[in-house]
């Protein structure tokens, strides 16, 4: 809400001034440039008598409110800003599987023990990678196909790989996938394979979470439901979250994901700019000052961002996103910074910047309005009373 000191009763406003501004993502410094992402724009304006917020005559009172906000809600849906667009694949005994690693063929997965983490090799796990991209369900169905079958994920033997064929695997009309394949394992027996969604990935140093684009966000590796072993080898006990079991008769016919995927990465779009200084959420910090990661939710301290405000994206992809406020004072701030360099980006509520297809289009208007604050003129003449007696 709108921030206001209180105002000195020995002072007085002699003028107010209001000017609107409309920038759009075509006015961004990098706009010509390949990498341009229309929600991360840096616009400079080149005019210092506007955007600088206060002068040295006098005191003034600088305040910023957002009008509207629209445009194009096109935008890369499944993406590494996100960290949405990879899932991992491992065998129930932890070593029947191999990838093609950093151009290494054959590459054998190195979890023997599923039951002692410690022993892993996460760096041979075999992952699958999707292209960043702006998808619908019939796209992204026809895209998860294309990656499993280009991943060069195969049954591992000494001699070489065989590589699994990924057949009838795609969204239904319900909106969930069916996974599946129809390479036997040459060395025999009934291994289970396991999809994870929710994995720390140190090919990329990421934090991986595509439950959602693959349908997998509430199901468990093991939890306790399963078998204690499977082949003779222990099965781990604690709960694996956005994961999916594949048992090995159901190879062929596959088995549909537990949840419908989702395609509408963000629900809230939060927009943020270099002049905001009211908004404040509980950062991932800890509470010592420093920037080390605070993971108890509890401990993490409540801090200043530079949100200007939020809203929620109520629309479907490919349409237009409008924000307008009835009661626009309810966004107003103050700024106590000049402006002549104004960054405006869009993030979701992970504070993850969106990534728009350079061809979108966005525009933000606003209004700037100052308040010239000085003393009275009774004030003034007091002032110079005393100055007098003092100087006599």
């Amino acid at each position: 809400m709108l921030h206001r000191d209180r105002q000195d009763p020995s002072q007085t406003i002699v003028r107010t001034t209001k000017h609107f501004i409309s920038i759009t993502s075509a006015d961004s410094n990098d706009y010509d440039t390949p990498e341009f992402n229309p929600g991360n724009m840096r616009i400079t304006f080149n005019n210092s008598s506007m955007t600088n917020v206060s002068s040295a005559k006098d005191a003034t009172y600088t305040t910023i409110t957002p009008i509207t906000l629209y445009g194009d809600c096109y935008y890369y849906n499944v993406s590494p800003n996100f960290q949405n667009n990879r899932l991992r694949i491992r065998s129930s005994d932890g070593r029947s599987l191999s990838q093609t690693i950093g151009g290494v063929a054959n590459i054998r997965e190195n979890g023997l023990n599923p039951a002692v983490q410690a022993d892993w090799d996460p760096s041979t796990f075999p992952e699958v990678e999707l292209t960043e991209g702006m998808y619908n369900a019939a796209e992204l169905s026809a895209e998860i196909l294309k990656q499993l079958n280009a991943s060069t994920i195969g049954w591992y033997a000494a001699g070489g790989a065989t590589a699994i064929v990924w057949t009838n695997t795609a969204i239904d009309g319900n909106g969930r996938l069916k996974i599946a394949y129809a390479t036997a394992n040459p060395a025999g027996g009934t291994i289970e394979l396991r999809f994870y969604s929710q994995f720390f990935s140190v090919r990329n140093s990421q934090l991986i979470d595509s439950s959602r684009i693959f349908g997998m966000t509430f199901a468990a590796i093991q939890g306790g439901t399963g078998p204690a072993s499977i082949g003779g080898v222990a099965q781990p006990t604690t709960n694996v979250f956005g994961a999916f079991k594949l048992p090995y008769a159901d190879r062929a016919a596959g088995l549909l994901t537990p949840k419908v995927v989702d395609i509408k990465t963000i629900q809230q779009v939060q927009v943020r700019s270099n002049v905001a200084g009211r908004h404040f959420c509980k950062r991932g910090y800890s509470t010592n000052g420093g920037f080390t990661p605070e993971t108890n939710a509890g401990l993490r301290p409540l801090s200043l961002t530079d949100i200007l405000f939020t809203f929620d994206l109520d629309v479907d992809m490919g349409s237009t996103f409008v924000f307008e406020p009835a009661t626009y004072e309810i966004y107003q701030q103050q700024i106590t910074n000049n402006f002549d360099e104004f960054r405006l980006y869009l993030t979701d509520n992970k504070g993850r910047i969106i990534k728009f297809i350079n061809n979108a289009e966005i525009t933000f208007t606003f209004a700037i309005e100052r308040e010239i604050v000085a003393q009275s003129a009774e004030d003034r003449i007091k002032d110079l009373m005393t100055y007098n007696a003092f100087r006599n």
